[in-house]
């Protein structure tokens, strides 16, 4: 049989103020963590939307791309045109969206052929943030 000298220490009374300590220091550790996961959250969104508005201004300065290539070749034949092609969007997906492509050609003696450069700059307006995207592509218009 175990006898304590001094029942006082061991008492109810002595222990009150403990089961405060571990609640507040669970209420920290839970409120820290929550913190980390609201910043990881907003982060992530902050990543997605800037994926999206590049994506967009991506496919705008590809369209801007083709729709110089379609002057440049025309199907129904006829000249080449060379000129600046600058597009602005207004359909679901590239609204607020622009893109500008400036052609440069040059003659390429050795095959009795023209080269153009195309190079092309898409934006999109995303709220307060614009988001853009350079191309540059190359065609010729020699049959070999």
């Amino acid at each position: 049989m175990l006898i304590c000298p001094d029942n006082k220490q061991t008492s109810p009374a002595r222990q009150r103020g403990s089961a405060l300590v571990v609640a507040i220091f669970i209420i920290v550790v839970m409120s820290l963590l929550a913190s980390a996961l609201f910043g990881l959250f907003s982060s992530s969104s902050s990543a997605t939307v800037a994926n999206v508005g590049g994506t967009r201004a991506n496919f705008a300065a590809q369209s801007a791309v083709q729709e110089a290539l379609l002057k440049l070749f025309p199907v129904a034949g006829g000249a080449a045109d060379c000129s600046t092609t600058t597009v602005t969007f207004t359909e679901p997906g590239v609204d607020n969206c622009n893109a500008t492509v400036t052609c440069t050609s040059f003659t390429l003696d050795e095959l009795d052929a023209t080269h153009y450069r195309l190079q092309a700059s898409g934006s999109c307006d995303i709220g307060t943030e614009t988001y853009s995207r350079q191309l540059l592509t190359e065609a010729t218009d020699a049959n070999d």
